[in-house]
């Protein structure tokens, strides 16, 4: 069987086995937060569970800091991003300019950071 130390400052302790007590009483979680701009209303907005029905409410999906899993990453080519960056230089060289957006919807189907 595996063994577990850790070292306490003098010796090593076996710590195999060991589980975190329960807490005591429960978390507080408040409901405000620092004052932010919701992307796709462009509201300000200081309640989590507000910015949270927002989002939610417009099909959007809520990220931040996650793990993200990259047990498979996506095969990327070696060079694709430096020809992807030198290929939008010559455009705008040329003068594109992307098109207005009004809505999130116009952007067409986007991929969430995590999806599959």
């Amino acid at each position: 069987m595996k063994r577990n130390y850790v070292w306490n400052g003098q010796t090593f302790v076996d710590v195999t086995g060991w589980k975190r007590p329960a807490p005591k009483f429960p978390a507080i979680h408040r409901d405000t937060m620092q004052a932010a701009v919701h992307p796709a209303t462009g509201q300000v907005m200081d309640s989590k569970s507000r910015f949270r029905d927002t989002t939610k409410a417009h099909g959007l999906i809520e990220v931040g800091n996650d793990y993200r899993n990259n047990q498979n990453p996506r095969a990327i080519e070696p060079g694709s991003a430096k020809k992807d960056i030198a290929e939008a230089i010559q455009m705008l060289e040329q003068g594109y300019t992307p098109p207005p957006v009004d809505n999130v919807a116009d952007w067409g189907e986007t991929r969430m950071i995590g999806d599959t």
